[in-house]
Parts: structure tokens; sequence; C-alpha cells
């Protein structure tokens, strides 16, 4: 399989620090990389010394092109930035970012954003090509054919009938509290990877319809703690009790 470019690197890295998790379908999984779709070749023959009596000629059969998952990723990651921004236009409106809670065209744009609506259309490809089926690479001429031509406005309707009924609590204060008790239960701070992770957590719990005060939020916040590092968290407790038997023995 061929090394993606720093580019598509460069995605990934910011997909993994948002909280984002390819699935086995993933254009940055090394280990996977099924054939997503089919393209047509058609040779041609040119005949004619002189260019006032060439004519061409298409070969009987056209030959087909296996589309493997990271040769489309690579085609993808080599396009301009603009042309990848009316892809991720068409994305969102086929509904492949339905679930990404985006608020705005800027949210559309996020490079991650864009991977992980590729990474869906790349997943319905695979499962496409497994029965043989030729035409859902998530490109304008197949997959994507009936949003060729995206607009702003068809976008910005679709953005308004998504917004979300649900009230979701102030993503700075949960982020403050998350720290805090990482802080009190590891000795450290919290990674932006877990703080993204935690407060999507709030937010899903928000979005089954628990309200905030059915949310115990600096319970939700140890238990991350915990479970980002639990060997951390076991020693904490042991130092933290420790240090009481001391104080309460008068000891320093």
């Amino acid at each position: 399989m061929t090394m993606l470019n720093e580019d598509a690197v460069a995605m990934q890295d910011k997909a993994l620090a948002s909280g984002f998790s390819p699935s086995g379908y993933g254009p940055y999984s090394p280990t996977n990389n099924p054939v997503v779709g089919f393209r047509e070749i058609n040779e041609k023959v040119y005949q004619g010394a002189d260019p006032s009596d060439r004519f061409i000629q298409d070969l009987a059969e056209p030959e087909i092109e296996e589309i493997t998952q990271s040769a489309y990723i690579q085609e993808f990651a080599a396009m301009e930035q603009a042309e990848q921004e009316s892809y991720a236009l068409a994305m969102y409106l086929e509904g492949w970012g339905d679930n990404f809670g985006l608020e705005s065209i800027d949210d559309i744009y996020e490079p991650y954003v864009i991977q992980g609506m590729l990474e869906i259309g790349l997943a319905r490809a695979a499962d496409s090509a497994l029965i043989g089926r030729r035409d859902q690479l998530p490109s304008f001429d197949q997959g994507l054919s009936d949003q060729a031509d995206p607009t702003i406005e068809s976008v910005l309707a679709k953005l308004d009938e998504n917004k979300p009924n649900v009230r979701y609590m102030d993503r700075a204060g949960l982020e403050l509290s998350a720290d805090t008790y990482f802080q009190r239960t590891l000795g450290r701070s919290a990674k932006a990877e877990e703080l993204n992770s935690f407060v999507s957590g709030i937010y899903a719990a928000q979005s089954s319809g628990l309200s905030g005060q059915e949310i115990n939020v600096a319970g939700r916040a140890v238990e991350a703690a915990k479970a980002a590092d639990p060997k951390r968290a076991s020693g904490m407790e042991y130092s933290n009790a420790a240090a009481l038997a001391m104080s309460a023995l008068g000891m320093r």
C-alpha cells in the first residue's frame, strides 16, 4: 500500500486530536485497503499520419480499473482546497455529515470533518463493490452525482433543518470541570482528545433525552479520568489516602 502524503497524515492527526476515531474502512487504516470502486478505461487508437485524415477508434472492450481505498484518498488529498471543499458540501448534502453535530459552513470545511464524511462514503463504496456495484465511488460522476453542483444556499437550508432542539451545556464550562477533576484524579491536566471525548459524552447524554440536572458532570469527569489512566489514578488515590493518614497522626 502506498504511503499517504504529509497533508493526509496531518488530517489524520487533527481528526484524532478532535476525538474522531476512524472505523475499519477508514482511509487512514494501514492494514485495510479494500476496493472501493471501478473505472472504465477507454483506450483510443489514433490512425492516419496527416492531421486532416486522422481518426480515433475506441477499443472494443474498455478495461476496468479497480480503485482501492488508498488510491482514492491519495487522489482526494492531491485536490486543490477549493475542490475538496466543494466535495465537502456535496457529502454533507448527501447526508454523510448528519451525525457530526455540524452548525456552520466552517464546520463542514474542517479537515477532520471532511475526512469523516469521506470515510462514510468509502465504506458505502466498499460494501457496494463487494457485490459488484461499479457506481458508488464517492465522486461527482458516481456516488455523489445527485449533488454534483452543491450550492451554499442548499447547504445553509440543510444546516437550518438540522439545528438541534437540545440546549447543550456550555462547552468551556464542561472542559474546565473535566480538567479540574483530571488534575485531582491523575495529577495532570486533561489532553485535548480527552476533553473532546468528555464533552461529546455529555452532549450525547443530552441528545438521548437526559436534562442537565440528570447528568452528574463531576462524577462523569472522575470516571473519565480514571478510565484514561487507571494505574495513575490508583497511585493518586493511595498517595492521597497516605497523606490523610499522616495528617491525622500529626505527621507531615
